[in-house]
């Protein structure tokens, strides 16, 4: 049985990951897929491992906090991005890119 492009898709955003435990867009790309999948709970497993192999990018912690909106857990999505500026305070890419999900979030 041959898989379809969504099922190759996160065999080759795993594959990546495999190759480069550091891939930001790796893990990005593979939370997207799970997200669209309905399959929240797995993405946000992947963005942990991608924030515990990336703790000063920024990017992962949206992805997180944007999976965690969109199940109504609002306040671990603040949560999140609040503790990455605690930890970050200097980092103004990071208080941008907070800054641009409060206001598309409304949090």
């Amino acid at each position: 049985m041959s898989m379809n492009r969504g099922e190759e898709a996160e065999q080759d955003f795993r594959k990546a990951i495999e190759v480069d435990p550091h891939s930001i867009p790796a893990f990005s790309g593979l939370a997207g897929y799970l997200r669209l999948q309905n399959r929240a709970p797995d993405a946000l497993q992947i963005l942990q491992k991608g924030i515990e192999a990336n703790p000063d990018q920024v990017e992962l912690q949206i992805a997180r906090a944007d999976v965690l909106y969109t199940v109504q857990k609002k306040e671990e999505a603040t949560a999140t991005l609040k503790q990455f500026l605690d930890r970050h305070p200097k980092s103004v890419d990071g208080a941008l890119a907070i800054g641009d999900f409060y206001t598309q979030r409304g949090g």
